[in-house]
């Protein structure tokens, strides 16, 4: 959220009172204006005494009442657990299954294959470390994806083609042979896909740069931090010497066999 400087020290120093947060945002439509709604989504709240609305424009968040589900979920996963006399991994397992209604591995499949950093950024951050941690993880080698310095995360997720709508002439060229409607129509479609995704500490300093750039940029004293930073993750990025949409449809293929062998149910 984004405040003025008054309203941002109310915020932080001020008294903020609200009723029935969960009935105020599942009466609505839970779409944005962006998305076809008549108004954004829309929360009510009293700030320092005054009635104020925040206005959602964009929506990243999980849906409310799949929230609600969970904790239910999550107490009857609790509660089975705690009538079994001894704890094996087999009935903890048919207990989570159960209770805990996790989604079908088709399902599952048909979100990893679609705009997964677009519908889920957290998701995606731990997909990625999950998949990179699976190859690369022994007793003396682990890398903490959630580190943060201060209050941002150390590593961020990098777009190997960038996804900004002004689209760098560089990245046109490589693209859709420099045909700049063609590129923005390839960005909408699979730019927020898995193949076209990675993890770096230094994404500020990749950002827009062309493909070469980004694959061989090194901090001041030397050390690679684009994508030949020594993440498995980059094996097939690292060198390769042009990006384009069948090369994330292939990338996105393969790690979407990858995370379906982590997270098998």
């Amino acid at each position: 959220m984004s405040f003025c400087p008054l309203h941002f020290a109310q915020w932080r120093h001020g008294s903020i009172k609200t009723d029935n947060v969960f009935d105020q945002i599942l009466s609505q439509t839970q779409k944005t204006k962006k998305e076809g709604a008549v108004t954004d989504l829309q929360l009510l709240i009293n700030l320092c005494g005054t009635d104020c609305s925040i206005n959602f424009k964009e929506k990243h968040m999980v849906d409310l009442q799949s929230l609600i589900d969970l904790t239910n979920y999550f107490m009857d996963i609790i509660k089975e657990a705690n009538e079994l006399a001894i704890y094996l991994y087999e009935k903890i397992k048919d207990i989570l299954l159960t209770c805990g209604k996790p989604a079908s591995d088709d399902l599952f499949e048909e979100k990893l294959k679609g705009d997964l950093y677009e519908e889920n950024i957290g998701a995606t951050r731990y997909i990625l470390s999950s998949i990179e941690l699976a190859q690369s993880e022994t007793k003396e080698i682990y890398v903490n994806f959630y580190a943060r310095n201060k209050k941002l995360f150390v590593w961020t997720v990098e777009h190997i083609f960038p996804q900004g709508e002004n689209i760098p002439q560089h990245w046109v060229d490589m693209v859709a042979d420099g045909d700049r409607e063609r590129a923005n129509l390839i960005r909408k479609q699979y730019v927020h896909e898995l193949g076209n995704l990675t993890l770096t500490g230094y994404n500020s300093q990749l950002s827009n740069m062309s493909l070469d750039k980004k694959q061989n940029r090194k901090s001041k004293d030397g050390k690679f931090i684009g994508f030949k930073n020594g993440l498995t993750l980059n094996d097939g990025i690292k060198d390769i010497g042009i990006w384009g949409k069948e090369n994330i449809k292939v990338r996105t293929g393969q790690l979407v066999t990858k995370a379906l062998e982590i997270f098998e149910l």
